[in-house]
């Protein structure tokens, strides 16, 4: 699985210092560094990858083998 920007702490304290560093709103440095290369413009939720993982262990998977899943809204 390739998760894109998933919404976790780490990701929203990396932003906030991007954002002091460049005397940005985080609102701006989300959309400079990040959402503007990604198709939803939004964070990836944690559900979302859970929920792929969760899919790719199940026996309706059981045929996808050696295969690469994007779970990044469009990066």
């Amino acid at each position: 699985m390739l998760p894109g920007t998933v919404d976790t702490p780490l990701v929203r304290n990396q932003l906030k210092k991007l954002a002091a560093e460049e005397g940005i709103p985080e609102k701006e440095a989300l959309h400079k560094h990040l959402l503007h290369k990604q198709a939803l413009k939004r964070f990836i939720r944690p559900e979302e990858v859970a929920a792929c993982a969760i899919y790719l262990a199940s026996e309706s998977a059981a045929s996808i083998t050696g295969e690469t899943v994007s779970v990044s809204g469009g990066w």
